[in-house]
């Protein structure tokens, strides 16, 4: 490494640079914030429209649903201008959504909000909730270090009002939009007051008093979406009975024309909106409010099936009018985030399913509503940590009662739901006994068999044979037989996604330290003969995001893996790394699943991020000393594995992807970076330029206009890079970077 950096021959700019920066004093001190600080910066960005929901969550809650406001004129002028200014400057973030959606969730990251407290506010790819706060405080230099609480204090008061759920539908700017949102406000500022005397709501328009009748629903219960409805379209109650009981008919409909599409709402107000002839007629209220709709949906363009619909209704008869029960009952079958509560949630959420499926005993024809509620809600339950089954406690509703000497919580369950989550349970203790196959190998029983036929959807014969083939992979000190392996793939592979994601999750990580490359190729070579290597994708994105501030071993692999699978690559099997050059050849992209990876990790941006800055750190721990410190993984395996995750964000895209390629070159389009500069890092120059020219391929292939002035930056540079390192390869390599750039460039123009 060339060292001599005072009397390094400079170029212009990067003199220039070098001056600004204090010389070598200053040069470390950049370095150690290269890429974290860019990332920083991209945050602090971002903040900008967090602390903007944040602020409309606030005013929302404790302006806009008490009714005392409305006493004072200048107050609530005051308060209205607050928001209305917010959702302006909301709707003008880059690519926005036209909407923000602000519910209950019920399973909070920070141990000081209660559960019932726990809301998230979504917006574009953004997500808000208490357990973020803390980082936008210390990034914003603590300005407001109250903002949590007044965070909780919002989501409080909603839990309060009864609130599960607001989809505010962004105003455009207009007049009419301006007095919609003033009507819609009013009329939520008086709801529950008019609702609990059974009076009309009263709004000012034109100077003139209007009396707004609470509509009801086709269940005969009071609603604030159509009342809303009947205020900002100016329609008296028989008006709105009449149509109420027109689309509530239409609705009921078992067949004919419209009877299977009217089966898909979940309400009167979601279904008049798509019935042309009312839709075309009728203003949309910019505020929604306990529409279930949106506690189902994960994304905006997710579609609401009869079955669905069905639910969502029959949780809404069977929650004794509470809105916060709708909410947990709709999370104990659509939740998404089974992996990650608890037992004590779980016992909760297994509890309500099932008083779900009593409820739905009581309908007729429920074959079909049974059945998408059970499959919901064991497809979840997979993927629940295996130690959290040893903490349930379960029985059949109709056997005596047991006594615990224990203290533990028995629940007594509807019957399908026992033998659910008795077999999970089961399948944990068998899970056990699979892994042990490595060290102390314990014998399998009878059950075992069944319990691994269940869950593979195989024969007890099968199951037999599966074992067996597993054991031999493993001999009898416990090292992997990748040849048995290998033997055994013909096996393995009818199970497609089961057994990937049993040898995945249980087995990678119980495998000799000494056999853990071998194993992970193994796998390598087991996805290559999936039919539909895809359904390994979500179990690799999963994994590699559990824990964003740990390194682990298989990451490296997991990456590669779903590099491979997103470009759909012919020759899976034989692959050490990614080649770099897909990141160019976008014709073989699976669209669709880069699309579900884009939208997963821009939801979770926040702790993607931290992802992202703990592989940087490690690998300049690994460039100090030669290997992590915890972990004792060598530079090249961090330098690779940084360079696969810039390869799958390439591929990815999304909101996320670019700010971490443009961290990227920021980082390693800078010569003076920490990373150049570090006891290893001449000895792995070689690789370091490769992630530069990475970082390269991948801002050309998804970057953007803005993005070239950086470019032109890392051009200037290439003279101090080649200066690096005394070599003539490195010299070589190093005068291929303006040639890189050059071609980033002409990508990104091409796009435009």
């Amino acid at each position: 490494m060339n060292n001599e950096s005072p009397d390094m021959q400079l170029d212009d700019s990067a003199k220039a640079l070098f001056e600004e920066l204090g010389g070598i004093e200053a040069r470390q001190k950049y370095s150690l914030d290269g890429l974290a600080q860019s990332l920083e910066d991209e945050q602090k960005r971002q903040d900008k429209w967090r602390l903007q929901l944040i602020q409309a969550a606030i005013l929302i809650s404790t302006q806009f649903m008490d009714i005392r406001l409305l006493k004072n004129k200048d107050e609530y002028s005051i308060a209205f201008e607050k928001l209305h200014k917010t959702l302006k400057q909301l709707s003008a973030m880059p690519d926005a959504d036209d909407k923000i959606i602000i519910r209950y969730r019920g399973n909070p990251e920070s141990p000081s909000t209660p559960e019932k407290f726990d809301y998230e506010i979504l917006f574009s790819h953004l997500m808000v909730n208490t357990a973020v706060v803390p980082s936008i405080i210390k990034r914003t230099g603590g300005k407001n270090p109250q903002l949590g609480d007044q965070l909780l204090q919002a989501f409080t008061l909603f839990s309060k009002w009864g609130l599960n759920n607001l989809y505010i539908r962004l105003p455009k700017g207009g007049q009419a939009d301006m007095m919609q949102l003033h009507i819609c406000l009013r009329l939520l500022m008086q709801y529950k007051r008019a609702k609990s005397k059974g009076v009309p709501l009263v709004i000012s328009q034109g100077g003139k008093k209007r009396q707004i009748p609470i509509v009801l629903d086709e269940t005969g219960q009071p609603d604030l979406n159509l009342t809303l409805v009947a205020g900002i379209n100016q329609l008296n109650s028989t008006t709105m009975d009449g149509l109420v009981q027109k689309v509530g008919s239409w609705m009921q409909k078992d067949g004919g024309d419209n009877g299977e599409k009217a089966l898909v709402y979940t309400s009167v107000f979601n279904a008049m909106y798509d019935i042309e002839k009312i839709s075309q007629k009728l203003k949309k209220p910019l505020l929604e409010i306990n529409n279930i709709k949106w506690l189902m949906l994960l994304k905006s363009d997710d579609i609401i099936t009869q079955e669905k619909a069905h639910v969502a209704r029959l949780a809404l008869s069977k929650s004794g009018g509470s809105p916060e029960k709708v909410a947990e009952v709709i999370k104990s079958v659509y939740g998404d985030d089974y992996g990650k509560i608890d037992s004590k949630k779980l016992n909760k959420r297994i509890n309500l399913s099932s008083e779900l499926l009593h409820s739905i005993e009581e309908e007729p024809d429920n074959e079909g509503i049974k059945s998408e509620v059970l499959e919901n809600i064991h497809r979840r339950l997979d993927t629940v940590e295996d130690s959290f089954f040893d903490n349930i406690y379960v029985q059949r509703e109709d056997d005596p009662e047991i006594e615990d000497d224990k203290n533990n919580v028995i629940l007594r369950v509807h019957q399908q739901l026992y033998k659910m989550v008795t077999f999970f349970k089961g399948r944990s203790a068998t899970h056990k006994k699979m892994k042990s196959v490595t060290a102390n190998p314990m014998s399998f029983t009878d059950t075992d068999f069944e319990t691994i036929a269940t869950d593979f959807n195989i024969s007890t014969e099968e199951a037999i044979a599966l074992v067996d083939h597993l054991k031999n992979c493993f001999s009898a000190n416990g090292r992997f037989r990748k040849s048995a392996f290998n033997a055994a793939i013909d096996h393995f592979i009818c199970y497609e996604k089961k057994i990937f994601q049993f040898l995945w999750h249980h087995m990678k990580d119980v495998v000799l330290n000494e056999d853990r490359t071998a194993f992970l190729n193994a796998l390598q070579t087991l996805a290559s003969r999936m039919e539909q290597p895809k359904k390994a994708f979500k179990i690799l994105l999963e994994d590699f995001t559990r824990e964003p501030s740990v390194i682990n071993f298989s990451d490296n692999k997991a990456l590669m893996l779903a590099n491979l699978v997103l470009h759909r690559y012919d020759t899976l099997a034989d692959i050490e790394m990614t080649p770099d050059d897909i990141i160019l050849e976008r014709l073989q992209l699976d669209h669709k699943v880069a699309g579900y990876a884009s939208w997963r990790i821009d939801r979770d941006q926040e702790r993607f991020f931290e992802k992202v800055r703990t592989i940087h750190n490690k690998l300049n721990e690994s460039l100090e000393r030669g290997k992590t410190h915890r972990e004792q993984f060598t530079s090249g395996h961090m330098i690779n594995l940084e360079r696969e995750l810039y390869i799958f964000l390439s591929l990815v895209e999304g909101k996320t992807g670019p700010c971490v390629l443009r961290s990227g070159v920021q980082e390693y389009g800078n010569p003076q970076a920490e990373v150049f500069a570090l006891p290893h890092s001449e000895l792995q120059m070689q690789l370091l330029i490769q992630n530069l020219r990475v970082t390269l391929h991948g801002i050309g292939s998804i970057g953007a206009m803005e993005d070239i002035g950086l470019l032109e930056q890392v051009k200037q540079n290439e003279e101090e890079f080649i200066h690096l390192k005394k070599s003539k390869d490195h010299r070589a390599q190093a005068r291929m970077i303006t040639e890189w750039a050059n071609n980033a460039i002409k990508h990104i123009k091409y796009r435009r």
